[in-house]
């Protein structure tokens, strides 16, 4: 059976989010045309990479483009 949420019923839950991408990945993919964002350290802790890796991904499977 199949039930349908409200947002109280939801908000109640502990439930994970039903995306598995990088919260900064999202963030980035959301900009809109000349817009920015800044990235403290601590949002993004992986050793060897920055970023741009995600910036570069987004570049070649779509339109948008990054400075």
């Amino acid at each position: 059976m199949i039930k349908k949420l409200t947002a109280e019923e939801l908000a109640k839950k502990a439930c994970r989010p039903s995306s598995k991408k990088h919260k900064v990945r999202i963030a980035i993919e959301a900009l809109q045309p000349h817009e920015a964002i800044e990235i403290a350290r601590t949002d993004f802790t992986w050793r060897s990479s920055t970023p741009q890796r995600f910036c570069n991904e987004i570049q070649k499977k779509t339109n948008k483009e990054f400075n």
